[in-house]
C-alpha cells in the first residue's frame, strides 16, 4: 500500500489524483491555506505531493513575496519535514511557466525564461528542492502545460464558453501541448509507484490546434462553428498587442522526446476526443 499525503485541500490536481489512484493508494490530505500540514505527521508516508499554489490570478506589483511565499518557500519547508520524517518521494508540481511565454517548441536546449513572478516562483523553488535530492529522497518535479477536465479551473472552461456561443471562428492552426486530468494523475500514479525522480513534462500524445479544440468542444455541446480564415489578418494583428490573442492562437508545446521516454510505462490512457468530452460532459 502507498500511503500518499497531498498538500492542497483544494488543490484540482491532488483532489483529482486521490479519486484516480484507486486500488493499492492511500491518499490523505494536509492543508496549505490554514498551515495545518506544519503540524501534520508525516512520518509513514510513501510519498508527499505538494499540490498547493498560488496561480490562475494575475500578479500585480507589490506580489513578489506572497508569490514566493507561497510558491517557492512552502514547497522547500514541506520537503525539508518530509525529508526529517523519512519520507523517501517528494513530488512537486511546478509550471511551464518556467520557459517563459513565447519560446515555441520547447526542446532540450531550450532555457528557462519566466515572464512573470510566477514562472520565477516555480523555477526557484525546483532549484531550492533540487539540493534535497539524494538516493533516499527522491524529488520528482513536474513541468505540466495547461491541465483539463472536468470541474478544471483555468482558460478550458472559457474556451468551451466561447464554443457555445460563436458561430464561427478563426481557421489559424497553430500547435500546443496540453494534458489531460486523468492523463496526468497516471503519471503521478506511475511516479509513485516507481519511487521516480527527476524532471518531468508530461503532455498528451497529441498536440492540439485552437481551431480544432473550439470544433470538439462544439461537437461535445451539440453545436456547430464554422471555421473561416477571413478573421486570420484580425488575429495576426491581435497577437503581438493581446495577451489572450496569443495564448489562443500561438505554439507552445513541448518536444515529444521530452515528454515519453523509458523510464516509466506509458501514461496517455484517453485521446483527445474522448478528453474533452469528457471534460464537458462532467463540468
Amino acid at each position: 500500500m502507498k500511503r500518499v499525503l497531498v498538500i492542497g485541500r483544494e488543490s484540482y490536481i491532488g483532489r483529482s489524483f486521490a479519486g484516480y489512484a484507486g486500488d493499492g493508494f492511500k491518499v490523505e490530505f494536509a492543508g496549505a491555506r490554514d498551515g495545518s500540514w506544519q503540524t501534520h505527521d508525516f512520518s509513514g508516508f510513501s510519498a508527499v505531493l505538494l499540490a498547493a499554489g498560488l496561480a490562475h490570478r494575475r500578479a500585480r506589483a507589490g506580489d513578489k513575496g506572497l508569490y514566493l511565499a507561497v510558491n517557492r518557500d512552502l514547497p522547500l519547508a514541506a520537503a525539508e519535514k518530509a525529508k526529517e520524517a523519512g519520507v523517501g518521494q517528494f513530488i512537486f508540481l511546478s509550471s511551464f511557466s518556467v520557459y517563459g511565454r513565447g519560446p515555441g517548441e520547447i526542446n532540450a536546449l531550450t532555457p528557462e525564461n519566466p515572464a512573470d513572478v510566477y514562472g520565477l516562483s516555480k523555477l526557484l523553488a525546483e532549484r531550492a528542492l533540487a539540493d534535497l535530492s539524494d538516493e533516499t529522497f527522491r524529488v520528482a518535479v513536474l513541468r505540466p502545460p495547461m491541465v483539463y477536465g472536468p470541474g478544471c479551473p483555468g482558460n478550458f472552461p472559457r474556451l468551451a464558453a466561447l464554443a457555445r456561443r460563436l458561430p464561427v471562428f478563426p481557421d489559424r492552426p497553430n500547435r500546443r501541448s496540453m494534458i489531460y486530468i486523468d492523463n496526468l494523475c497516471r503519471l503521478l500514479q506511475l511516479i509513485v509507484e516507481h519511487g521516480a525522480g527527476g524532471l518531468f513534462r508530461p503532455q498528451n500524445e497529441e498536440y492540439v490546434s485552437t481551431p480544432d479544440l473550439v470544433l470538439e468542444m462544439a461537437r461535445a455541446q451539440g453545436r456547430k462553428v464554422y471555421l473561416t480564415r477571413l478573421l486570420n489578418p484580425a488575429v495576426s494583428l491581435l497577437k503581438p498587442l493581446v495577451p489572450t490573442a496569443e495564448k489562443l492562437f500561438g505554439d507552445l508545446y513541448y518536444d515529444r522526446s521530452l515528454s515519453f521516454d523509458d523510464r516509466l510505462p506509458p501514461y496517455n490512457a484517453v485521446g483527445f476526443a474522448e478528453s474533452v468530452r469528457r471534460s464537458l460532459a462532467g463540468a
